[in-house]
């Protein structure tokens, strides 16, 4: 919820997937593979896994290429990490690689503001297993050196929802034009906040001890 990222997931995959056969729908990809890894998303398009690593890079590249023109921030992301900068310990915990979520959060905020998360970025390739598996709340847990009960993950997705509270997070899910507040609280959010100013100190500190984990 720093850059808006997820439409041009969508449109990647979809340029990427026609060209070996399937026609991902909005839908199909909200529900099969959002914030899932690459091998999920090849089995639900039941692609070819000899095609795998070509279909990774192909679309690596159009995100790519797509994001340096076209990402913008998520309303009021940098004025959130601006409110909680001082006072808690920011971590992101994301299924991308980590020059991708180093990039997107520099893009869409300045890299003063991705300052404030230090060296407490958890990605994909830092764990065996993706959301909505918990694996990398719980890597990032241990890097922040705070139990996960005491941590609040902000998530936009059912499987980044399921993940955080597998973990043991409270969990603040985050609206947007992928989710609903029905599908967050169905996977177990605490509380369903409709944008950036909804995040607040009191909301967080109802939830934890202080501290925040953002995605």
């Amino acid at each position: 919820m720093i850059g808006d990222t997820e439409p041009l997931h969508l449109v990647a995959r979809q340029i990427v997937y026609a060209r070996y056969g399937f026609i991902l729908t909005r839908e199909f990809y909200i529900e099969a593979m959002m914030s899932r890894s690459h091998e999920e998303q090849m089995r639900a398009a039941s692609c070819d896994p000899k095609h795998s690593e070509v279909i990774r890079s192909e679309v690596r590249n159009v995100y790519n290429l797509m994001r340096q023109e076209l990402l913008r921030e998520v309303p009021g992301a940098a004025d959130c990490l601006r409110r909680f900068g001082g006072d808690f310990f920011l971590a992101v915990a994301s299924t991308q690689p980590r020059d991708v979520v180093v990039g997107v959060i520099g893009q869409a905020v300045g890299n003063a503001l991705l300052h404030l998360f230090g060296r407490n970025i958890v990605s994909g390739e830092d764990v065996p297993n993706n959301k909505p598996a918990p694996d990398v709340y719980l890597k990032t847990a241990e890097l922040l050196g705070i139990a996960p009960a005491n941590c609040v993950a902000i998530e936009d997705s059912v499987p980044g929802v399921k993940a955080a509270k597998a973990a043991g997070m409270r969990c603040i899910g985050f609206m947007g034009e992928f989710s609903t507040r029905q599908s967050l609280l169905g996977a177990g959010a605490d509380i369903v906040a409709e944008g950036h100013h909804q995040i607040n100190r009191e909301t967080v500190e109802s939830l934890s001890l202080g501290v925040v984990s953002y995605i």
